[in-house]
């Protein structure tokens, strides 16, 4: 079972290091959008997990904010059982997909979200075939803010060049 649940949408107090709420922020999204990779569920929204996306996206990359916008509305577009066919056919499916992408690229063995320090190149190819293999727009969305995501983080630690 993925842990998604963010009950309460994070509101950022006045912090007085910049870099810890930086770094908290980073590891909320890493969460939450690693959940979004897990099975499909009513509880994403209960949970306000895409206010939660947002909220962190916002604090740490002004670019990351219409993206998490998009995902949230691509979900609340979507009905639950399109949602649950797209997934259990990208990730647990056969051949094709982004389930293709671990087993060829690794991607930390994991199809539930990025390790804390993913090997950008991997992580990179897992998010392009989510993309390329999903048929709903929510799992489109997911993938681009995940690479974008990825790429900032990356720009920022000077090992993933703009693409």
């Amino acid at each position: 079972m993925c842990i998604t649940s963010a009950s309460k949408v994070f509101v950022p107090e006045a912090e007085p290091n910049g870099v810890t709420d930086q770094a908290e922020a980073r590891q909320e999204l890493c969460r939450f959008l690693a959940g979004c990779y897990c099975e499909p569920g009513p509880e994403f929204a209960e949970d306000r997990l895409f206010e939660s996306i947002l909220a962190a996206a916002q604090r740490i990359d002004p670019e990351l904010a219409q993206p998490a916008q998009r995902l949230g509305q691509a979900f609340t577009a979507a009905t639950l059982q399109d949602l649950l066919v797209d997934y259990t056919r990208l990730f647990l499916g056969g051949a094709a997909g982004a389930s293709q992408a671990l087993r060829v690229g690794g991607c930390g063995g994991t199809a539930h979200g990025l390790p804390h320090r993913p090997p950008w190149p991997m992580a990179r190819a897992f998010v392009l075939a989510v993309h390329d293999h999903a048929q709903s727009e929510f799992y489109r969305e997911l993938a681009e803010l995940t690479e974008l995501f990825v790429r900032l983080e990356g720009q920022k630690q000077g090992t993933v060049t703009r693409h």
